[in-house]
């Protein structure tokens, strides 16, 4: 996934911001995704409305049931504009056994009940994640998130009810032979009898109406799916960082050439001697520039009092008030110690002296300074650019974590034992907290798992169900929402929860920490 490639600013939204970023990003790519929408609805709609002429709400229906595979066109339309390449309908065609794999038909079960699918149809099409982990990462990404993904999927069904009736009102609105009905109120077919008053004309109204709609419900579902992904995982942040670093060799350039720079500009005859030459270069077109110099020599007059053709022609340009002026300039020059003429200077003190000795010092300092800048500069683009890494010293497993003793001489032989007799003495926290502090000494010591410094409890289970086997990483996510509720909420769970704990551990913890002598 290449972030600086992404056509959207990535930032924490909140939810209803999120969802019209995605509504503009429906509109932003509106031609790809209504082309390839109607290139797949179209043909199947025909399909269906030809196969069952006689019953048209099975057709309907069917075109209801399908439509997580329609979205999952959309989909992966979306997920290649959003990084910078919109694909063509060919390509998108061409990606057909990507975009229906995997857990198509998961997709089309669960629609009928899940409201938040909009956000969490990625996990499936995207991220290629199915059963277990799947599960625990809707789980994750619902957390903020689905409450807007339930509310647009009822605001988007609402939409489309408004353009099925609007459609319907258009319609009567053509109508020439309207006439009054003789039946008498409620004479007419059930709501129920679909058959007598559901036809094909209603189906084809649905599918118009679902086919304005549903690319506003996916885009908006993608976008409430991608904010949650910058909230977890940082991705604004990790832009930033890299916009920083690519800013980085630019920026040791110019100090580079400032540098340069300043040691041509004091190393110049011109500028070191004042010559005329020097500040003539510096001079605005259009504007006639008289130094006045007192002392002006007879041979300056001369050439100054030269009428020449193109002098003349210069000078009637000039003339005009729209374009020429004159202006006088002033200026500092050096004094020469050989001219007799310059007025005596003042005399020097010692202060002077010493001002200058601080002067130089000053400017010495700010050269290594900046020398030194320049390297630090240096040295940390070069670190990034080839991945360098200062490894760390040998770490030693810590025996504490979250005010918690895990090293294994502080627990006892057999933790499910002791923890057995907590339970039996009535100390449901004592017992639950010999079997935490065993599954993370478990965890710490014997899986090598290591725990950043501000990490939380939530953060050490995403890292055992990375390191951990199956059976035991769904042992410590089942235990550690018990102890989190009891330490911090002050809800204690049952005894017989707790014992149900006690007679798994020993399997999800198979290599069981080392004996001590200190049973607490």
């Amino acid at each position: 996934m290449q972030l600086e490639k992404v056509a959207v600013a990535l930032r924490p939204r909140q939810g209803w911001e999120a969802v019209d970023l995605g509504f503009r990003m429906a509109a932003h790519w509106a031609r790809p995704l209504w082309t390839v929408w109607f290139v797949v609805v179209a043909p199947l709609t025909l399909a269906l409305v030809l196969a069952f002429a006689q019953w048209p709400y099975l057709a309907a229906l069917l075109l209801w049931v399908l439509k997580p595979l329609y979205d999952r066109f959309l989909l992966h339309v979306l997920s290649r504009a959003v990084f910078g390449e919109v694909p063509t309908l060919a390509q998108t065609l061409s990606s057909w056994r990507e975009i229906l794999t995997p857990a198509l038909w998961w997709s089309l079960l669960s629609r009928s009940w899940d409201y938040s699918r909009s956000c969490l149809l990625p996990v499936v099409q995207l991220e290629r994640q199915t059963g277990k982990p799947a599960a625990a990462r809707r789980k994750l990404l619902k957390q903020r998130a689905s409450g807007h993904a339930n509310g647009l999927t009822i605001v988007c069904l609402h939409f489309e009810a408004v353009v099925i009736y609007g459609l319907y009102a258009l319609g009567s609105l053509f109508e020439t032979d309207v006439q009054l009905s003789a039946e008498a109120p409620g004479s007419g077919p059930e709501f129920w009898d679909v058959e007598q008053w559901w036809s094909t004309l209603d189906t084809l109204v649905y599918i118009a109406a679902v086919s304005l709609i549903e690319p506003f419900y996916v885009a908006a579902g993608f976008a409430l799916y991608l904010n949650r992904r910058v909230m977890l995982e940082g991705w604004d942040i990790e832009l930033a960082l890299r916009r920083i670093t690519q800013q980085l060799p630019r920026v040791a350039l110019l100090l580079v050439a400032l540098v340069t720079g300043g040691a041509l500009a004091q190393s110049s005859p011109a500028l070191a001697t004042g010559d005329d030459s020097a500040l003539a270069a510096t001079k605005t077109p259009g504007v006639v520039a008289v130094e006045a110099e007192e002392g002006a020599t007879a041979d300056e007059d001369a050439l100054v009092s030269k009428d020449t053709p193109a002098r003349a022609a210069a000078l009637e340009v000039l003339a005009d008030p729209a374009f020429g002026s004159e202006r006088r300039v002033e200026r500092w020059v050096a004094i020469d110690d050989d001219d007799t003429e310059a007025p005596p200077r003042s005399p020097q003190g010692w202060w002077r002296d010493a001002f200058g000795a601080l002067a130089e010092l000053l400017r010495l300092l700010a050269w290594v300074a900046l020398a030194v800048l320049i390297v630090a500069i240096i040295w940390a683009v070069s670190k990034r650019w080839t991945g360098r890494r200062i490894e760390p010293a040998a770490e030693v497993a810590p025996t504490t974590l979250f005010g918690l003793a895990i090293a294994p001489e502080s627990l006892p032989v057999d933790i499910p034992t002791a923890a057995r007799a907590a339970l039996a003495a009535g100390q449901l926290r004592e017992a639950l907290s010999l079997l935490y502090r065993g599954a993370l000494s478990y965890l710490v010591h014997q899986r090598g798992l290591r725990v950043g410094r501000g990490a939380t409890e939530g953060d050490v289970l995403t890292l055992a169900q990375r390191r951990l086997p199956a059976g035991s990483a769904d042992y410590f996510a089942m235990l550690l929402p018990v102890w989190v509720e009891a330490a911090y909420g002050g809800r204690l769970p049952d005894a017989e929860r707790v014992s149900q704990l006690c007679d798994a551990f020993d399997a999800a913890m198979p290599a069981a920490p080392a004996p001590a002598g200190n049973p607490s």
